[in-house]
């Protein structure tokens, strides 16, 4: 390394870019030192390498400080400390080798250099003061006593955290600058991105240089990716129990020919490259997206379902508003649009810029059947019954039987939608009371409160069925995170009740069936008898419970994916009120849908796809034999099967360079 000492080293056109200090640097390097006298000046009598000057004290330096210009050039504002010299070179490599920086001459004229020499000049500098701080601090650690190297400690870790920042802030000036720019994104204050099944993602990426940068490819892709970990406990605390998965199941590349990109492959200093892309969220996975084993194939249907974005605070919401979405750290899926320039280095890539900007998606979820409920699930409790007593000490009053029916599903807005309504169904709970005696009336109702439980269900490793609870205890690659809301709490003392006889009680075919499944009991509003029924006159009652969710968080559809899964449960609990101490209560457990809707654009591209699709498989028909049996034709295998009519010429890149 060479320093330099030019009269004025800092002008306008050569300004200053960094200054680094190091204590007592010449205690290092002093036992190589080789000093060269001036012309105007008798050389030194000892001029051989590394002896000091004979007239001068040999006590180095205490303080060395070092400047780097914007042309490359390091040189050294102190004086030097032999009064012969006019440079002063340190070698810190076998004498013979060449130094790293600039010459005097170029230093005086002060001619400027090329971005990349400066950042190799001043990346070399930082290193080399990083390895003599590593020395400096192994000597002064066994010199010194631990008393007196508090503060050189601080000294040099400040000098440390100086340096590297310099390194960081010079790698990053001489790499490309990526931004990527959608044509549907709104500024502050208005709409987040957001997608929904068929929409399509348009946007712009604009790569700038600020000097002459060569590279061998460009990617644009649309990627989709979830990750779960899952923390358990272990015999000691040293070892950690946490074991975590990723999962890749979506990537769309733009495609980008050679005539699109840059002559030479090669981004010109000062200007700007524009690279068109677009993309469109298919309504479904590929089924290589799904390659583990399941148990049947509605699990492996409901894993190549696009999940929603989960678990993220920087998407996660409605329009411009960020709401919680009641994930845990532990799960998140997450959609972002990622560009990479990369340099081959032999077998190896190196990857000279990245640039990622998310998106929120909001896919469309259609309405399933009802969720079968078997008696003994400790999940859900659809029914339930309860003895009544008359007071303290006293005898039974009867038996309170509740029982609700699954509501309908809640359907969120889609993506984009400007709709704020309420996301409102309604709940329908069935009440029987069968009295011990026939001269005893139906206890007066007391409350409904009715409560929403989110679950959600994160794995490390693939599932093959739906998650359930009763799982958890022996799975130990599953974790569940679950938060219960307050909905409402309706008071429903003057619900009526309707005395029946003996005769209008249900068949006992319908008595039979899954309670899921029936619907006598929900059409006649008339539950099965209780296991205390005497055969006498019983009575009847219904209530309608609505159901609204609110506006204060963000509710995800119900999914399930391979890693991760959310569902919900309404919690229903109905209380009486009787002579005895305390108020009945009876607890419902409801397992309970959350649709989407799609969005304008994406359910209008959806029809106009569905309809190319029917006119090109007419189209093909009427050019087939008769008595030949038509041969569906092959989809691309990197393609969704949406993608496959038309996808050659749906998607282009252009590049434009701009001055």
């Amino acid at each position: 390394m060479t320093l330099y000492q030019p009269t004025q080293p800092k002008t306008q056109n050569n300004p200053l870019i960094g200054t680094v200090w190091c204590k007592s640097q010449a205690i290092l390097d002093w036992p190589q030192l080789q000093h060269r006298p001036s012309a105007s000046q008798e050389p030194c009598a000892s001029d051989t390498f590394p002896k000091p000057c004979h007239s001068h004290s040999p006590t180095p330096p205490a303080l060395t400080q070092a400047h780097v210009l914007g042309n490359g050039t390091v040189y050294s504002p102190l004086a030097p400390f032999c009064p012969c010299e006019k440079i002063l070179t340190c070698h810190t490599r076998p004498p013979g080798d060449n130094d790293y920086f600039a010459s005097p001459a170029s230093v005086r004229s002060q001619t400027p250099v090329p971005a990349s020499v400066v950042y190799t000049c001043a990346t070399r500098v930082l290193c080399l003061l990083a390895y003599q701080l590593t020395a400096l601090y192994a000597l002064q650690s066994l010199l010194m006593p631990p008393s007196s190297c508090r503060s050189v400690d601080s000294d040099i870790q400040s000098l440390g955290n100086q340096i590297g920042s310099k390194m960081r802030t010079l790698s990053s000036q001489c790499k490309p600058v990526i931004t990527i720019d959608l044509n549907d994104s709104h500024g502050r204050g208005k709409f987040i991105s957001s997608y929904s099944t068929m929409d399509n993602i348009e946007g712009t990426v604009f790569v700038t240089s600020a000097s002459t940068t060569s590279f061998d490819n460009m990617e644009i892709a649309f990627v989709g990716s979830a990750h779960s970990f899952v923390d358990k406990v272990t015999p000691t605390p040293t070892i950690s129990g946490r074991t975590e998965a990723s999962h890749r199941f979506l990537t769309l590349k733009q495609p980008i020919s050679d005539a699109d990109l840059p002559p030479l492959r090669k981004f010109e200093a000062g200007k700007k490259y524009a690279f068109p892309f677009s993309f469109t969220i298919p309504a479904q996975l590929l089924p290589k997206a799904c390659p583990h084993s399941v148990s049947n194939e509605n699990v492996r249907q409901s894993h190549l379902m696009l999940p929603p974005s989960t678990g993220d605070p920087d998407v996660s919401g409605f329009g411009s508003t960020l709401l919680d979405d009641m994930a845990p750290e532990m799960a998140r899926v997450t959609y972002m649009i990622r560009v990479r320039i990369v340099r081959n280095q032999g077998a190896n890539q190196s990857v000279l810029a990245d640039k990622s900007l998310k998106v929120r998606v909001k896919p469309a979820f259609q309405e399933l059947p009802p969720l079968p409920v078997d008696i003994d699930d400790i999940e859900y409790r659809l029914r339930q019954e309860k003895v009544l007593k008359k007071g303290l000490f006293k005898g039974r009053l009867g038996t309170l039987t509740a029982q609700a029916v699954q509501p309908r599903p809640l359907t969120i807005p889609g993506a984009r939608s400007t709709n704020n309504s309420p996301i409102a169904t309604v709940a329908r709970v069935l009440l029987r009371f069968d009295p011990s005696a026939e001269s005893l009336e139906p206890p007066r109702l007391g409350s409904i409160v009715t409560k929403m439980r989110v679950s959600t269900y994160y794995a490390s490793a693939p599932r093959h069925n739906f998650p359930t609870r009763s799982s958890l205890g022996f799975d130990l690659a599953q974790g569940l995170y679950q938060q219960t809301i307050c909905l409402s709490t309706l008071c429903i003392a003057s619900a009526p009740w309707q005395q029946h006889t003996a005769a209008a009680n249900p068949s006992p075919d319908i008595t039979r069936r899954d309670s899921a499944y029936s619907s006598s009991s929900s059409a006649t509003g008339i539950l099965p008898p209780s296991k205390d029924y005497r055969k006498d006159s019983f009575y009847t009652a219904e209530i309608i419970v609505p159901v609204t969710l609110p506006n204060n968080k963000n509710f995800l559809p119900t999914f399930h994916s391979c890693l991760i899964s959310r569902i919900y449960t309404l919690c229903l609990s109905v209380s009486a009120h009787t002579a005895a101490i305390g108020a009945p209560t009876l607890h419902l457990k409801v397992p309970i849908q959350i649709c989407a809707e799609g969005s304008a654009s994406g359910n209008e591209n959806a029809r106009a796809r569905s309809a190319e699709e029917v006119e090109a498989r007419a189209a093909n028909d009427l050019f087939l034999p008769r008595s030949t049996v038509a041969v569906a034709p092959s989809r691309a295998p990197d393609l969704p099967p949406e993608y496959a009519l038309g996808a050659a010429g749906r998607y282009s890149a252009r590049v434009t360079a701009v001055a």
